[in-house]
């Protein structure tokens, strides 16, 4: 269901012609970008035209896109354990969508399922650890701990950062 303001006109539905289950989007400026349930990732302009860019290894559970790039936050792939089970962080230039870079690759970490951009820090939310994590230069650091179970962020024009904390049923703005 759809609540509005006054100067709320209308929505659309935007049906991808694309393959698969959109599980991730993010605006890049000029056109939406959808990371699918296989990892797929396309680029869909609003009459629903969608050209694949790329493909990530894992299951996509979160977006953000700074001016020159799209982060795509993966959990591990469903099936058996594997003993590789952790997220991933595909940092993906919109100038060359082959150069793609797992951020996490290092750091072993599992249960993140939200993601943000604030200058020159990426903001992660652990879902199962109660946490909010900062990544910037390849070192993770704790912003915040106990909360209950964080997932998704949103951070403004201001920097001011947004966490739906789900266990917890609140929303926490966290100041620059």
């Amino acid at each position: 269901m759809l609540h509005h303001s006054d100067d709320y006109q209308r929505s659309e539905i935007v049906i991808p012609e694309a393959e698969g289950v959109p599980m991730a989007f993010a605006w890049d400026s000029e056109a939406l970008l959808i990371a699918m349930h296989d990892g797929a990732l396309y680029r869909v302009d609003m009459d629903g035209t969608a050209t694949e860019i790329t493909r990530v290894q894992g299951t996509p559970v979160g977006m953000a896109t700074s001016a020159d790039s799209v982060h795509v936050l993966c959990a591990p792939s469903p099936g058996p354990a594997t003993g590789d089970d952790y997220n991933r962080l595909w940092s993906i230039p919109l100038t060359d969508t082959n150069a793609t870079t797992d951020l996490l690759q290092d750091h072993k970490l599992a249960g993140l399922n939200g993601i943000t951009l604030t200058g020159s820090s990426i903001l992660l939310s652990d879902f199962n650890g109660g946490r909010l994590l900062s990544l910037r230069s390849n070192r993770i650091r704790e912003v915040a701990a106990g909360l209950t179970n964080p997932s998704q962020l949103a951070t403004t024009d201001t920097g001011d950062t947004y966490l739906a904390d789900f266990g917890a049923g609140a929303i926490h703005r966290l100041l620059p």
